[in-house]
């Protein structure tokens, strides 16, 4: 008996170390996935204007779809960190987290075995992640760790926000300006200067005060703003508004530092005259972007603010149905001015913004199945989930209503929304934020004045000509800890240091026309390590040649 007894549980404990046979899957891009019973563990984040994953519309229609049933563990955003940490350091993680991890994380559970590479399967498996892909070589490249896997899939957007740094002038102003002088938008610096003070000098709104503010915006940039200078000086330079503000790549795998050239130099120069003249007001550099939406949302017959800086037409001002107020359609864009070499040009962040999210874990018995059931929500039908809110003919539909990108059909809600709603995901995950520009041209034209994507889309059309955007890596995979932090440390000191200078030559607290000052500036700079930071700039974007 003992004897049997022991072939018995040796027979067993054989058996449970045998892996489980894959299920045969169908081919990419056919669904249902497979014919057999598959239960996959997905972890996800959760807003609070979110029912419940598991009877959601979307998990309950996808399950008899792709023929996967989902175990959903969720986690709202005050306890989602401790709670994803907890999840993948147990035994029992989930198969799939629709989570980003940093890159030195990605490295971390690559090595542990907590993680696997997606690459094959995305190859072998996949329609639509390996069409984006395809489509973009730079992506699959900013994907690829340095071991030469891929551990996370990609979020993909077409920004039609912050970009590109923006000036907006108020149109009924403008067209009283062309009324009054026969000229229209400025081309020239001269011209916009000509503009602000026809704005400042003459009484705009008609109430009997000069309280004109010919030109402001704020001391920031991004969800925050944006301050003028950043406009002004593609007027002269090429200047990308945001974290590499004025470290601009030079095309063989380094950086050029532009905040200390002669070009910039003229730049503030002219934001100095502007500053001098009360075209530019002082108020831009101590308001943030409560105070100074607090100028722009008014009624349109107290508008005193004429031209404005802004990233968006929702970092412009606050919308408000009513019509007596400032709308978005009432401000439209100024394009770049010529420089004195007469080019118009001005340079943009980056025209896609490129994040990597999402994973499966070793605990998945079959990431052939994970990897097709998030593979469909890169397809046109998969990502009109959350792009369109929900499914076509149940909670949208084509409509004979022109587009905003001039199709005879549009985008039409089914559903009167709520607070809350237990339809889409929206989580904000992989392929709930691949978003195109076909998404936004696929709304009703007839929504621009309500909707701040169509309009900031419009505003793009109009750089479009002028712009050209920043080859810098938006997935960096820098693996010397020691340049990191040698970058964090220069940046910290060096990024808020050339802030101030600059700040101070617009408001001629330093005399940007005095050489010497000058001088003592880029001297301060190097100093402090500039060119190291420049230097250590190139390593980290681009790794060493």
């Amino acid at each position: 008996m003992k004897k049997a007894f022991a072939l018995v549980l040796t027979l067993v404990m054989l058996l449970s170390a045998v892996p489980a046979l894959a299920v045969e899957v169908s081919a990419p891009g056919v669904y249902p996935i497979t014919n057999e019973k598959v239960t996959l563990n997905v972890w996800s984040g959760q807003l609070a204007t979110f029912e419940d994953f598991e009877t959601s519309e979307q998990n309950v229609w996808f399950e008899e779809f792709s023929g996967v049933d989902v175990v959903w563990t969720a986690a709202n955003s005050s306890e989602k960190t401790e709670k994803f940490n907890l999840s993948i350091a147990s035994p029992d993680r989930a198969d799939v987290y629709l989570e980003s991890i940093s890159n030195d994380e990605v490295m971390l559970y690559a090595e542990d075995g907590v993680i696997i590479p997606l690459e094959d399967l995305i190859d072998e498996h996949t329609v639509y992640i390996k069409k984006l892909l395809e489509e973009n070589p730079a992506v699959r490249e900013q994907l690829t760790a340095p071991d030469g896997h891929i551990y996370q899939l990609v979020n993909f957007m077409y920004l039609a926000q912050e970009a590109v740094p923006k000036m907006w002038v108020y149109k009924p102003y403008l067209e009283a300006y062309t009324a009054a002088t026969g000229k229209g938008k400025p081309v020239t610096t001269a011209e916009f200067k000509d503009m602000l003070i026809y704005f400042r000098d003459n009484d705009m709104n008609g109430n009997g005060k000069a309280d004109e503010i010919p030109l402001t915006g704020t001391y920031h940039y991004g969800a925050d703003g944006q301050d003028p200078i950043y406009w002004l000086a593609n007027c002269f330079v090429d200047v990308t508004a945001g974290i590499e503000t004025y470290y601009m790549p030079n095309g063989e795998g380094g950086f050029n530092f532009v905040a200390n050239t002669d070009e910039f130099r003229a730049a503030l120069k002219y934001a100095n005259e502007l500053f001098d003249e009360k075209l530019l007001v002082e108020d831009t550099y101590v308001q943030d972007l409560f105070q100074f939406r607090l100028l722009t949302s008014v009624p349109k017959d107290s508008l005193t603010v004429c031209v404005a800086a802004a990233p968006y037409p929702y970092r412009l001002l606050t919308y408000n149905a009513d019509p007596s107020y400032t709308q978005w359609t009432d401000w439209e864009v100024i394009e770049p001015l010529q420089r004195p070499d007469g080019t118009q040009h001005i340079a943009g962040r980056r025209e896609f913004n490129v994040g990597a999210r999402t994973f499966i874990t070793s605990n998945c018995e079959n990431p052939e199945v994970a990897i097709k059931w998030l593979d469909y929500w890169y397809s046109d039908e998969g990502r009109a989930w959350s792009n369109f809110y929900g499914q076509e003919g149940k909670h949208w539909e084509w409509a004979d209503v022109p587009s905003f990108g001039g199709s005879d059909k549009s985008v039409k809600s089914l559903v009167e929304w709520g607070t809350t709603q237990n339809v889409y995901w929206a989580q904000g995950w992989g392929p709930n934020t691949y978003r195109t520009r076909a998404d936004y041209d696929a709304k009703a034209a007839a929504d621009t004045a309500t909707d701040n994507q169509l309009m900031a889309c419009l505003a793009c059309d109009a750089y479009a000509p002028y712009v050209t955007y920043s080859t810098v890596p938006q997935i960096v995979w820098c693996e010397d800890q020691d340049l990191i932090d040698e970058r964090t440390d220069l940046k910290t000191q060096l990024d808020p240091l050339v802030t101030e200078y600059v700040t101070n030559f617009i408001m001629g607290k330093l005399d940007v026309n005095d050489d010497a000052v000058w001088e003592a500036y880029k001297a301060d700079l190097e100093s402090k390590g500039l060119s190291r930071l420049v230097e250590v700039q190139g390593l980290y974007f681009y790794g060493e040649e």
